[in-house]
C-alpha cells in the first residue's frame, strides 16, 4: 500500500523523475511599441546616477516601481500571443489526439494575453461541434471550484468515443494552479509562456516552474516530454531581455535542486 501511495500520489519533483524532456527556447521578437515603452523606463533610472548602467534583477529591489512597470510591459506584449497560436497549431498539425498544457504568470498581463489570443484563434469549451479550429479550455480565478473540477477531469481523461474527440487539446492554467494534476497519460507538450518572476520569495517562483512541467513530466509518462519556454528579446538590443534573466535565475541547477528539496 505505502509503495502505491508514494507512486501514485508523488510530490512535484521533476528532479525523482528519469524520464527524457527536451527544452524548446522560443524566442520572440518584442513589438516596437514594447520596445519604446521599455527605453522610456530605461530613461528614467539613467537619471537617477545611483542605478547601475546595465539592466539586472537587483533592479526589482533598487527600484521596484520601474522594474514593475518593465514586468508589465513585458508580459503584455501581443506577439507572444502569436508565438503561442503558432505553436499550438504546429504541434496539433503532427498530432490531432495530443493535449497540450500552457502555464503563464496570473499578474502583470502574460495570462489575459494568452488568453486573449487563444480566444481569438481558438474554439473554447466542451462538445462544440467544429473540427476547424483547435479546442481550449482555461482556468482561472474567477471560475466556480465545481467548474475548475470538471474542466480538469474533462482535460486529462483519455479520448475513448468518437465525440472526444471535440473535447479540448489546450489548457490554460496559472502557475498557482500547477499542484496536483496529472496529465501524463494525455500529453507530453507542457508551454511556459512566460518566465515566472516573484520577487519576494524566488525559490517559490522556481518550485512552481518545476511543478507545471511536472504536470506531464512524471511517472506513468511512455513519450519523452517537450518543455516550451516563450523568451521576450530584440533582435539588435539585448538591453531589455528580462525574459532571460529571470530564465536563467529560474533554471540554474542548483537553484532547482533547492527549490525542489525535502
Amino acid at each position: 500500500a505505502q509503495r502505491y501511495i508514494k507512486t501514485s500520489v508523488q510530490r512535484n519533483r521533476t528532479t525523482e523523475y528519469t524520464g527524457s524532456k527536451s527544452l524548446n527556447i522560443i524566442p520572440v521578437q518584442m513589438t516596437a511599441a514594447t520596445y519604446a515603452e521599455m527605453k522610456k523606463l530605461k530613461k528614467q533610472l539613467d537619471k537617477d546616477p545611483k542605478n547601475p548602467a546595465t539592466l539586472s534583477l537587483m533592479l526589482a529591489e533598487t527600484n521596484r516601481i520601474v522594474w514593475k512597470n518593465m514586468l508589465k510591459t513585458i508580459s503584455q506584449d501581443e506577439n507572444r500571443g502569436k508565438e503561442l497560436v503558432k505553436l499550438i497549431q504546429k504541434i496539433n498539425q503532427a498530432d490531432k489526439k495530443t493535449k497540450i498544457v500552457i502555464f503563464a504568470p496570473y499578474d502583470c498581463g502574460a495570462y489575459d494575453i494568452a488568453l486573449k489570443a487563444l480566444q481569438s484563434h481558438c474554439v473554447e469549451g466542451f462538445d462544440v461541434d467544429d473540427d476547424k479550429k483547435i479546442h481550449f479550455e482555461y482556468i482561472d480565478d474567477t471560475k466556480p471550484a465545481e467548474t475548475r473540477r470538471e474542466i480538469i477531469r474533462l482535460y486529462s481523461s483519455i479520448d475513448i468515443s468518437d465525440g472526444d474527440r471535440f473535447n479540448p487539446r489546450v489548457l490554460l492554467l496559472p502557475f498557482s494552479h500547477a499542484a496536483g494534476h496529472n496529465f501524463q497519460y494525455v500529453g507530453k507538450d507542457v508551454i511556459l509562456y512566460a518566465p515566472l518572476w516573484k520577487a519576494s520569495d524566488p525559490v517559490e517562483a522556481i518550485a512552481r516552474e518545476q511543478q507545471a512541467i511536472g504536470r506531464v513530466f512524471r511517472s506513468g509518462q511512455v513519450n519523452s516530454v517537450n518543455v516550451y519556454r516563450f523568451l521576450l528579446t530584440h533582435e539588435k538590443d539585448k538591453t531589455f531581455d528580462i525574459d532571460d534573466m529571470i530564465f536563467r535565475q529560474n533554471t540554474k541547477k542548483e537553484n532547482i535542486e533547492a527549490a525542489c528539496s525535502e
